[in-house]
């Protein structure tokens, strides 16, 4: 090896197609295996979520016994998967079972700080991220401390590392809008666990006008695709979001169940293309108003984000994929 060659790679272990992972873990066969959940994305090319539980497992049952599991408690699919792996068990979530822990977890409603205590080994250490949004990042939090813990990190250490905390681009990240808006940029990805997740911090933070769910198509959810869409206009109305506006195909069937659940018709809204949408949207909102942004990757959302944030000359730092 090249003696500057790195002593530890962190790789994600993406599948979407059967027989990914395996491959993958082959290549290059891991000593921490992380499996964050198992939900419903890629349904469309495994069929049923026991069939993605299956290609999951395979990062964990390939570990010896000196290396290590790290599992989602908070997961049933995921936490059941104890039994497949010879390997050291690491556990993290919210609740009380897992081995690391976030407690006395609270979001400032102005500001969105995060703030939750972390648990480990009878430690506890106070954790505030001034600019980073909702439980999605408390669980990545908990995933990465589970590693150094692995790899012999106290807790303090680790905690003194997540001062310097960022969400990524199009991850969550709340940016200042034109006309004084605020825009909470989720554009990167979909699913239906991500975009409850995004309702419930769009519904939990104020704002002085209104609240915007912008939402494209989600991609890749096979025969579950028509059901998620027609759950995503459900919690719209369920989470009473002011306006709702559809990008694709398929949130079709979004806006439709919003309609069917409550919401006022003349507030929502449909479109074929991410940029049509955005230039509705920069004449739609006002002083004040509050805008979630969030679709599967196919469908460019962060075209919107660039069209509506107070600076747009800095999409290529805030932003991903600004090439043609």
């Amino acid at each position: 090896k090249d003696k500057n060659y790195p002593h530890i790679l962190i790789l994600e272990m993406a599948a979407d197609h059967p027989g990914d992972i395996q491959y993958l873990v082959e290549l290059a066969r891991p000593q921490v295996g992380v499996i964050t959940a198992i939900g419903s994305t890629h349904l469309e090319f495994f069929g049923s979520l026991e069939n993605i539980g299956r290609e999951k497992e395979k990062m964990i049952t390939l570990l010896d016994d000196n290396s290590f599991a790290v599992l989602n408690q908070d997961d049933p699919r995921v936490s059941s998967l104890r039994n497949k792996t010879r390997a050291k068990i690491l556990t993290y979530g919210l609740s009380e079972n897992a081995i690391i822990r976030a407690t006395h977890i609270s979001i400032d409603k102005r500001t969105a700080e995060l703030k939750f205590a972390l648990n480990y080994d009878n430690s506890q250490i106070n954790i505030n991220l001034p600019d980073v949004l909702g439980k999605p990042a408390i669980y990545s939090i908990l995933a990465a401390t589970a590693v150094g813990i692995c790899y012999g990190l106290e807790l303090e250490h680790i905690a003194d590392r997540l001062k310097n905390y960022r969400s990524l681009p199009d991850r969550l990240n709340l940016l200042p809008g034109i006309k004084n808006t605020k825009i909470i940029d989720d554009s990167y990805n979909s699913s239906p666990i991500a975009v409850k997740a995004a309702f419930e911090i769009l519904s939990h933070l104020n704002c002085t006008a209104e609240k915007f769910a912008v939402l494209g198509d989600m991609l890749e959810l096979g025969n579950y695709t028509r059901q998620a869409h027609k759950e995503a206009g459900e919690l719209v109305a369920k989470f009473e979001i002011d306006y709702l506006i559809c990008v694709g195909e398929r949130s079709m069937d979004t806006a439709l169940a919003a309609k069917e659940y409550g919401m006022n018709p003349d507030r929502i809204f449909t479109f074929d293309k991410s940029a049509e949408a955005g230039k509705f949207i920069q004449d739609r909102i006002h002083q004040g108003d509050l805008i979630l942004i969030k679709g599967s990757r196919g469908m460019r959302m962060e075209k919107i984000v660039k069209e509506i944030m107070a600076e747009p000359q800095r999409a290529k730092e805030l932003l991903v994929e600004q090439e043609e």
